[in-house]
């Protein structure tokens, strides 16, 4: 529930920074853009902290090397948070994203059936994972479809064609 929050705070102070012409934020879509990409690279980078025990815990019975499996999620969630920051691999990147969301619901659903955490408080009450996951899954696909913005205006997306001005 936190990165969610981080999620939202960041992306309302990136889109006000925008409204004043200043920063990434020129649109909603924007700065949700750039905030999922720096959420997705924060939360990813956690598999690399002492947490990372606590999240080998929550992967499920039958699943080997737990730890291994924490660290390639995080490594992927870093590196397709990043991507969503270039236009040619965003929607690319945003799917990447959307299955780690998805892949990462069985162990959501165990920690919290379990009362696990990570370091911290109590984790989000299982009937809310499930809203949790499909608002993430939601805002991922929506900034995947994000078009640069080029001096004040969209650039063509990749299936547009350039206009000669």
């Amino acid at each position: 529930m936190l990165p969610l929050l981080l999620l939202a705070g960041a992306t309302a102070i990136l889109r006000l920074l925008g409204a004043r012409g200043r920063g990434p934020g020129l649109s909603w879509r924007h700065a949700a853009l750039y905030a999922m990409s720096a959420v997705s690279i924060l939360t990813g980078a956690a598999v690399f902290t002492g947490a990372r025990d606590d999240m080998a815990k929550m992967v499920p019975a039958g699943m080997p090397h737990p730890a291994a499996w924490v660290v390639a999620s995080g490594t992927v969630q870093i590196v397709a948070g990043a991507a969503l920051t270039v236009p040619a691999v965003r929607p690319l990147a945003s799917g990447v994203l959307a299955a780690v969301v998805v892949a990462k619901l069985p162990a959501n659903w165990k920690a919290t059936n379990e009362r696990l955490s990570i370091r911290g408080p109590l984790p989000t009450r299982p009937w809310m994972r499930i809203p949790d996951a499909l608002l993430w899954l939601t805002v991922v696909v929506w900034v995947g479809g994000a078009r640069t913005v080029r001096r004040g205006r969209l650039a063509p997306g990749p299936s547009e064609p350039r206009r000669r001005t």
